[in-house]
């Protein structure tokens, strides 16, 4: 490799000393694969990103089909599969089109970047969002590939996010603190732990769940003093309409040194650098409350937990004829087929002070527990209730999405199926289950009051304009 790549930078000079772009984008192609087999992610991105506006400028569709495939590997390595499945279904899409066959001496390298997609995705997952991929045009998938914002348009705004946030006369105050952001499993792992300290009385996605949720709109951020991890950062587009959602966090500890506010202003830059005219955030004590209203954030809504310990359960009450209840493991095709007929329409009954917004791929990857209990009329999807188990502590569960279709709604429906997920709970060693209820969502409130869960803590929605300017 170290040959073919004193070869290639070599063939790179000479390329750009006789303007010649095609050769120039063949060399850094290479370039970037060589990159992306030493493990150097980010350098194979960039590179390989370069070779594909070049091809693409000069009009050389089959080059660019292809550079769409090399482009998968990085993304595998930086965390990001979904979007290198995508671009591996366009590639082969495009491709085939063109009339182009993979060499035999390429195939061994297209199947390892496949089985490391299905190792992160899982098979069907994959084939999924292969198939998205390939319903592109490849004038939208070399959108995609080369819109995507990069980690250096990430340093610039943490890099003006920390210089704010530390000002000349008072470097004592912070030390030397970094902010970076999370590309490894141990990066993601340094961020749940964050997270777990913080929140231990909330259940805290897996590694394999958060990076299922990774998207371009999504950054999750590391804040790093003296070498040690005292806080973490996440930004992406809320699930409520028109806006961006920011959750800085701090270790106690490390608490009025300046670093929640530099975590801040990273997150809110990256929603400024999205388009989205919002930043709303959550807040759970007194403290976080005065800090955010010291941004200029006010309260929008709120958030109640309930809280429910799991004993000797009653059996769930009889369903109305007709109705049969299943389990998603059963029949896992009927999640994402019923996101038309069912999702939507319980999404869009949350009591939110604004519509949620959550796409179809959300919708399959962060909406269904496990177990996940499905209420069935005639093969069509009705109700549905689950709960998310937690993996740090096995004892506790978060229910999932509780729901039931409009029209089947006061039948006694949500109580079985919330009724079925005590009785799991119970079966597998879970003491305690905990569920948040939108403030304004009285009848789930009763009805949770019913089955025995007590009210725990508020959780407040906070909003502002952005930008952040502080």
């Amino acid at each position: 490799d170290d040959m073919a790549r004193r070869a290639y930078e070599e063939g790179c000079d000479l390329a750009a000393a006789a303007h010649d772009e095609a050769h120039l984008g063949m060399f850094l192609g290479n370039l970037g694969f060589l990159a992306d087999h030493r493990g150097d992610y980010v350098e194979a991105r960039r590179l390989t990103q370069e070779a594909l506006r070049l091809c693409w400028s000069l009009g050389r569709r089959m080059l660019a089909a292809w550079m769409l495939a090399e482009l998968a590997g990085p993304e595998v390595g930086l965390g990001r599969p979904e979007l290198g499945a995508r671009l591996l279904g366009a590639s082969d899409q495009a491709l085939s089109v063109l009339g182009v066959n993979r060499h035999p001496s390429d195939l061994p390298e297209y199947e390892r970047v496949v089985a490391g997609l299905c190792e992160r995705l899982g098979e069907e997952t994959y084939r999924r969002l292969h198939s998205e991929g390939a319903r592109l045009t490849l004038d939208d998938a070399v959108g995609m590939a080369l819109a995507e914002p990069s980690r250096s348009q990430a340093s610039r705004a943490l890099s003006a996010a920390i210089a704010a946030a530390n000002p000349v006369d008072a470097p004592h105050r912070l030390g030397l603190m970094e902010l970076s952001v999370c590309v490894t499993d141990d990066d993601y792992e340094a961020w749940r732990a964050v997270r777990i300290a913080v929140l231990p009385g909330e259940r805290c996605d897996t590694v394999a769940e958060l990076r299922a949720q990774d998207s371009p709109s999504r950054l999750l951020l590391l804040a790093v003093m003296d070498g040690t991890v005292v806080g973490s950062g996440m930004a992406d587009r809320s699930e409520t309409a028109g806006g961006g959602f920011a959750a800085p966090r701090v270790l106690p500890e490390y608490r009025r040194r300046g670093v929640g506010s530099a975590l801040l202003r990273a997150l809110a830059e990256h929603c400024t650098g999205l388009g989205l005219p919002v930043l709303r955030a959550g807040v759970d004590d007194e403290g976080s409350l005065a800090f955010a209203q010291r941004f200029g954030f006010v309260e929008v809504d709120r958030q109640i937990e309930q809280v429910r310990a799991v004993g000797d359960e009653q059996p769930p009450s009889g369903l109305p004829s007709g109705v049969d209840v299943v389990t998603l493991s059963q029949h896992p095709e009927l999640w994402a087929a019923c996101f038309e007929t069912f999702g939507k329409e319980v999404l869009s009954d949350f009591a939110v002070y604004t519509p949620l917004e959550i796409s179809a791929e959300q919708w399959n990857t962060s909406w269904a527990g496990d177990p996940m209990f499905l209420a069935l009329y005639e093969g069509d999807v009705i109700g549905c209730a689950g709960l998310h188990r937690d993996t740090d502590r096995p004892e506790r569960g978060e229910n999932a999405l509780t729901a039931v279709r409009r029209d089947w709604r006061g039948r006694g429906i949500a109580s079985h199926l919330k009724r079925r997920t005590l009785q799991w709970a119970a079966e597998n060693g879970l003491r305690e289950l905990y569920t948040w209820t939108q403030a304004g969502n009285s009848p789930m409130l009763r009805l949770n009051e019913h089955l025995g869960y007590v009210t725990g803590q508020t959780s407040i929605t906070v909003s502002r304009e952005l930008p952040l300017v502080t």
